[in-house]
């Protein structure tokens, strides 16, 4: 980063915590809370940035865009659809993405509602299966990484996973991690809105081809 000679660092304020202080040694740093920053937080930043690198016009536009293209993806979105639950799913942990959570929000934008809100200050906390049980979610989303088993594969032969009210509906559904939990951005909001519409979540018709949860 020395070598490189930077006039701008922008960092988060988790996954840099203990680093920021040599960032700012290098080049005047901002530091945003990305991380666990839920839509409105992210907008917020997006405008900041844009301010930081002079481009403040260029990122409203960004904003007015995406308002646009939620404001479309609400059109599908199925009137009185039930809640749902979303979480990040990895081979040993299952991560609830809370209605404070940039996915969990974003979902709630676009005109399903999030069924947990935050807990204890956390947007984001791990559950077991006995903990999915109780919320028992009528629609369940799980973000999962093409290349790994995910827990819930071993939870799907468990008989309280068949208990599952959005199991038993066939409303489970898959989309790839790294585009919806990493990004985080405007850029990733017009993938996200296509995935959303592609998969019939929002029309809360049973999952289309390749966003089918297949254990």
């Amino acid at each position: 980063m020395a070598a490189a000679r930077p006039d701008l660092i922008l960092a988060d304020a988790l996954i840099h915590k203990d680093s920021a202080a040599g960032f700012a040694r290098l080049a005047p740093t901002a530091v945003f809370p990305s991380r666990r920053a839920d839509l409105d937080e992210l907008n917020n930043q997006t405008l900041q940035i844009g301010r930081l690198v002079g481009r403040e016009a260029a990122a409203r536009q960004l904003l007015a865009d995406q308002k646009t293209l939620i404001a479309k993806a609400r059109a599908f979105t199925k009137k009185g659809a039930p809640t749902f639950v979303a979480g990040v799913v990895t081979p040993t942990s299952f991560t609830v993405h809370t209605q404070g959570s940039f996915a969990g929000s974003f979902l709630e934008a676009v005109g399903r509602r999030n069924a947990v809100p935050v807990r204890d200050g956390q947007t984001q906390f791990e559950t077991s299966l006995e903990g999915l049980v109780a919320l028992n979610p009528q629609t369940l989303v799980l973000f999962t990484a093409p290349d790994e088993k995910p827990v819930t594969d071993t939870w799907a032969k468990n008989p309280l996973w068949q208990k599952l009210s959005a199991v038993k509906r066939g409303r489970v559904y898959t989309f790839n991690r790294d585009d919806w939990t990493r990004g985080r951005g405007p850029t990733a909001l017009k993938l996200m809105t296509a995935q959303a519409i592609e998969s019939r979540f929002l029309q809360d018709a049973a999952p289309a081809r390749g966003f089918q949860y297949q254990p």
